[in-house]
């Protein structure tokens, strides 16, 4: 049977569509068209079966979102649990907030070795209380602008800077940033430590934001402006206006409100007159207090609109003309006379106690001496010390007055341990500075605060021993050498001797002894100023540190050291050798009488014994050496001169005691021609030694082995010198 088919051609452009009949479609039997058709069939299928892949994986995450949603909320919920019973525990230790003063400070006190007291590092007399009615409104505001400008409009915590702060923490893994307001201030002043740690932080936090809700602004401004810490054992606004300025509250003007608002954020270094360094704090201080009149002059219209909304008027309390005048205003600060013993010892024992490991291995923060309560035994003899301060004061009065010395210091050790048992830094710390009107740090040749046993100082010619030591013990000279004292000229450098003469060929001995600077310049010179430097480092000289620097020029005074060290260093020679360094603490107890710390003298040998015994011969005065033998005991002494006059020393010992003193001026400025230490130096520092020789034992220098009478082997292994070293 045939078919027919019917084409239909489009109307609509170029191109047809066939339109396939009805018969067609049910009897097709092209195999064209079969296969068509099974393929379609399959396309079919395949839909078929992604559609229900695709339904069950989505029904598979849909269950999988719903499991991890419901595991977040079991943690969740276990978390709020247990954060909500972490807060729990740590409300119920939480200090009563009906009394936010507490009771968390206790004094330390600093004692000498037989304990005597020389200094409470905190007193309840330090701290007066505060009207928050007589504290003008500009000291408040100077406050708020310093530490809390929204102090009247937040709850009791800054979270903004909260939130600043835990991000800085993320971060960095710690923060110094500051997130405190004045009432967490107060709280951690009054009720909790000062531990950067969480719970402490959470404490805080819980504590403030009861009592904001318990008590008025005014009365947390008034117990905060009560505690402020205000340098040393200073607390409160009272009680520091009247020892940096001698003033009421009420007779303070801008610029002084702005520096008492300047110290809380680190009293230790911002105190203007009870800091270890005054000058540098008061530089410090000015620039906190420009700060704080930075801050005021930038919140000025808030301050004006506060102020104008709690005294209920329309006058400004702050004009841009105050701010001026506060910031051009020069500041006078007064002497503050207080109660303390051994002043510059014992600033340097705190400052010690903020570097060495004390406090467990670990160096004391200056709040935590400040409030807890510890009993520091230390090594100073008060008796030693004020027999000390007498004789400072002496040197300057009757030797360093005829040659314009105006400043005078001393520091003396044991040297068996290393224990300082007097230590005076200036001829009276509670003195003035002179001349009138110098500038502290510039121009003033005395200057009381400055601890000079702790600054770099010119030692002159008592170098010289540790010169010939070092030279003995090299074999470049034995003490009977013969070395010249003549001209002599290394690169462009050409010495001169004292007088400015030579006195020819002498023996080592003799040239030590009379302290002539050509010969030691001589040896410098031949054993190498490195050689030379690596052994001071040996001896515990820490500043000794560019050797080509100094050259030979070190024999006699080309470099600086510390005095303290310079002491300590002569203690290797009064000891046989042994380098002891020194200590000024022999016990730590905390407030519960644990001891947290006990000195134990560590010794070690850095120089040969006979070397040293060498060295002592020459120089004891038993054998007509610079030391002062009074009573026939072993004493040696060596003078120093620095170039110009510019200071002088003596330093003397014993194999019980090492006492270094000082003469000069602050400024550096040289003392006129004949000042030397024989004669501005030694005749006060060897009548110290005199005063207390009576309670120190007459202790011979000891002979070592392979020292005979007359003669001494020496040698550290490298090479055996046969024959000796004459004495």
């Amino acid at each position: 049977m045939a078919y027919s088919t019917k084409i239909k051609v489009s109307r609509s452009g170029n191109k047809s569509r066939r339109r396939v009949t009805g018969s067609q479609k049910r009897n097709f039997s092209s195999k064209k068209w079969r296969l068509g058709s099974g393929t379609a069939k399959k396309s079919r299928q395949s839909k078929g079966k992604r559609s229900i892949m695709q339904r069950l994986k989505s029904q598979r995450v849909r269950k999988a979102l719903l499991s991890l949603g419901a595991i977040m909320l079991i943690v969740i919920t276990v978390g709020l649990i247990f954060a909500l019973a972490y807060v729990q525990g740590i409300t119920e230790d939480l200090p009563s907030r009906d009394k936010p003063f507490g009771n968390k400070s206790a004094a330390s006190v600093i004692y000498d070795r037989n304990g005597k007291e020389l200094y409470r590092v905190f007193g309840d007399e330090n701290r007066d209380p505060v009207n928050i009615e007589e504290v003008p409104q500009l000291l408040q505001w100077a406050f708020l602008a310093a530490e809390d400008i929204d102090f009247y409009s937040h709850p009791g915590v800054d979270v903004t800077a909260i939130l600043r702060c835990s991000f800085a923490y993320i971060r960095a893994g710690e923060s110094s940033c500051g997130g405190s307001t004045i009432t967490q201030q107060l709280i951690k002043q009054t009720a909790l430590t000062n531990e950067r740690v969480l719970e402490r932080k959470i404490k805080e936090v819980i504590l403030a934001l009861q009592i904001e809700r318990e008590r008025d602004k005014s009365e947390i401004l008034e117990m905060y402006l009560t505690v402020a810490p205000e340098g040393s054992n200073i607390y409160g606004v009272t009680t520091a206006a009247k020892v940096y300025f001698g003033k009421d509250l009420k007779d303070l003007n801008l610029a002084e409100m702005a520096i008492l608002a300047a110290i809380p954020q680190n009293p230790t270094q911002l105190s203007p007159t009870k800091s270890a360094n005054p000058e540098q704090s008061q530089q410090l201080v000015k620039q906190r207090q420009e700060y704080v009149l930075d801050q005021m002059e930038r919140y000025r219209d808030l301050i004006n609109s506060k102020a104008k909304e709690l005294n209920g008027n329309d006058e400004d309390i702050l004009t841009q003309e105050m701010i001026d005048e506060a910031r051009a205003y020069e500041l006078t600060y007064i002497k503050p006379r207080f109660d303390i013993k051994a002043p510059h010892f014992v600033f340097y024992v705190q400052k010690l106690l903020q570097q060495r490991g004390y406090n467990q291995g670990e160096p004391f923060e200056l709040s935590d001496i400040e409030t807890g309560g510890y009993k520091i035994t230390t090594t100073l003899d008060l008796d030693y010390q004020e027999i000390a301060e007498e004789q400072v004061l002496k040197g300057v009065n009757e030797y360093g007055s005829k040659y314009g010395g105006e400043n005078a210091a001393l520091v003396a050790l044991n040297p068996n341990n290393g224990e300082i048992v007097a230590m005076v830094g200036s001829k009276d710390y509670f003195a003035e500075a002179t001349p009138a009107g110098c500038t502290l740090g510039v121009s003033c040749r005395f200057e009381p605060n400055v601890n000079i046993t702790d600054t770099l100082q010119s030692f002159g010619s008592s170098m010289k021993p540790m010169v010939y030591y070092k030279a003995m013990e090299d074999g470049i000279i034995t003490p009977g050498s013969i070395i010249p004292d003549i001209p002599i000229k290394i690169g462009n450098y050409e010495p001169k001797n004292y007088e400015g003469g030579f006195t020819g060929l002498n023996s080592a001995r003799w040239h030590l002894r009379e302290s002539r600077n050509i010969p030691a310049i001589y040896l410098v010179n031949k054993m190498g100023t490195d050689s030379f430097v690596k052994e001071m480092q040996r001896w515990g000289y820490t500043t000794l540190t560019n050797p080509q620097g100094y050259g030979p020029s070190i024999s006699v005074g080309g470099a600086d050291v510390k005095l303290i060290e310079h002491a300590q260093a002569y203690g290797v020679l009064a000891n046989s050798g042994k380098l002891t360094r020194h200590e000024v603490i022999l016990k730590i107890e905390d407030k519960e009488g644990n001891v947290i710390y006990e000195h134990k003298p560590e010794s070690e040998q850095v120089a040969d014994a006979r070397g040293v015994y060498l060295v002592n011969h020459i120089l004891n005065g038993r054998n007509s050496g610079p030391g002062d033998s009074w009573d026939g005991r072993d004493i040696a002494g060596k003078t120093g001169t620095s170039e110009g006059q510019q200071e002088t020393l003596f330093a003397t010992y014993t194999p019980e005691i090492v006492a270094v003193g000082w003469i000069g001026n602050n400024n550096n400025e040289g003392m006129r021609y004949g000042a030397s230490g024989f004669r501005t130096a030694r005749p006060w520092v060897a009548e110290f030694v005199k005063r207390i020789g009576g309670s120190i034992p007459k202790t011979p220098f000891p002979r070592p082995d392979r020292c005979h009478i007359g003669w001494c082997l020496l040698g550290r292994g490298r090479r055996k010198l046969r024959g000796g070293r004459r004495i």
